[in-house]
Parts: structure tokens; C-alpha cells; sequence
């Protein structure tokens, strides 16, 4: 375990659940299912999720949901992201409109 950053999350096992919650469509489909069942935080939804893993083919998730070493605040703020409805769209910067002098 590394205490670098990695691709913009504290650590290597953290980007590599959140990489799957976002790429894994049967993990996302549960995750989702548990955040719209009242399941609002990482932490909250663990057991379901370690019971719904046994479930899936083996070697389709590279993740263990008993890692202790990632980090459920940058999860649950990644299962916000993307699911909750009234959460603001980021902002846009706008584009200065140029004009061609000839």
C-alpha cells in the first residue's frame, strides 16, 4: 500500500473501487440499487455488496470489499456523483467569443 496519491484518489485501492463502481455495469447497477434503498454511504452498503459479490462469476470484480485500506469517505462521495438526482451540474466556464478582425 502506497500513501502517494493515485489518479486523484488518496490511494491505489480506493481508484481501484471506484474504477470498478463506474465500469462494472452489474457493481454499478447494485450500487445504485443500494443508494436508492437508503444505503447513502459507502460504509452502509458494504454488506450487501460483499454478499452480492459472491453471487457474480469469479474473477469478474478485481476488488475485496473487507479492504480496509480504501477509503469510504472518497467512495461515498463517488456514489453521490453519480447518483444523486439533485446534486448540481458542475459549472461550465464560458468561452470568450472572439472575433476575427480583418
Amino acid at each position: 500500500m502506497s500513501t502517494e496519491q493515485y489518479n486523484g484518489y488518496s490511494n491505489h485501492e480506493t481508484w481501484v473501487m471506484a474504477t470498478q463502481i463506474a465500469n462494472n455495469e452489474a457493481l454499478y447497477n447494485k450500487v445504485r440499487e443500494c443508494y436508492f434503498d437508503g444505503y447513502k454511504a459507502y460504509g452502509t452498503m458494504l454488506c450487501v455488496l460483499r454478499d452480492f459479490s459472491r453471487t457474480l462469476p469469479k474473477g469478474q470484480l478485481t476488488v475485496d470489499f473487507r479492504n480496509d485500506n480504501v477509503r469510504a469517505k472518497e467512495i461515498t462521495k463517488l456514489i453521490e456523483d453519480l447518483f444523486n438526482p439533485n446534486k448540481p451540474a458542475p459549472k461550465r466556464r464560458k468561452k470568450n467569443a472572439t472575433t476575427n478582425k480583418a
